[in-house]
């Protein structure tokens, strides 16, 4: 068997012309899920529509859709557009940017997701390849699924657009803001005592991770793309490099 020499380095923005030049093999890791990185790749074309300008600031509140097959999202829901500090939100957009240049370099585009959770995501940006995934975990979270939920699932909705959890999925709620735009503990309290109180808070979660899960599966999708992802490393016995896009 072949040995693999490798080179692992870690960045989140930056040209990869260097290691083009040398023929370095480039692949990228999204650990966010698909739409996200969709939402990335549509900057060009949502700056040419003029749906927002060159700073990803949105020129108005409307709901859009990236794709027929994708759910609707308010442009204050954009990624870079949901931080609520116009600093943060340059800084971000301008690190998607670059982002977007580097992704062009690579080799191979590894999304924490699976096409049977995003497959309109998937194909408008055929070129990202899901992967074996946390998703599992992270949709069925043993704190809802068991009935001992202590927090709504933020942790879950910093990487996944709301309208997949609440709309698409149906494994979440959203929150309301009042008029101040303040979400109150009432509206918190609220949310947390739907999910617990409907089953289907419980039973969606667990058939979707069922759907990842066989997904990873000999057969499945992930399994045969990091099958195929194996086997091109496999086949070059040169540095490889690979980059974490921090989203």
């Amino acid at each position: 068997m072949r040995s693999v020499a490798s080179l692992l380095i870690r960045l989140s923005d930056g040209p990869w012309n260097l290691q083009k030049k040398k023929g370095i093999k480039r692949a990228a890791f999204c650990s966010a899920a698909a739409a996200m990185l969709v939402q990335g790749f549509s900057i060009p074309k949502l700056i040419e529509d003029g749906i927002i300008d060159k700073e990803g600031i949105p020129t108005k509140m409307q709901t859009i859709m990236l794709s027929p097959t994708m759910p609707a999202i308010n442009t204050a829901q954009l990624v870079w557009a949901c931080l609520g500090n116009m600093n943060s939100q340059k800084l971000f957009f301008s690190l998607m940017v670059k982002n977007n240049q580097s992704m062009k370099l690579t080799d191979w585009l590894l999304c924490n997701s699976a096409y049977e959770l995003e497959p309109g995501a998937f194909n408008l940006a055929p070129h990202i390849i899901s992967n074996r995934t946390t998703f599992p975990s992270r949709i069925a979270r043993p704190d809802i699924t068991n009935g001992t939920a202590n927090a709504f699932v933020q942790e879950f909705k910093d990487s996944e657009p709301s309208g997949y959890i609440c709309d698409i999925w149906k494994v979440g709620l959203g929150f309301n803001k009042d008029g101040n735009g303040i979400i109150t503990r009432g509206e918190i309290k609220n949310k947390v005592d739907q999910l617990l109180s409907y089953e289907e808070f419980k039973a969606t979660p667990l058939e979707l991770k069922k759907t990842v899960v066989n997904s990873t599966k000999e057969g499945g999708s992930s399994y045969q793309n990091f099958k195929r992802f194996i086997e091109w490393i496999k086949a070059y016995v040169v540095y490889f490099t690979t980059i974490t896009i921090c989203i």
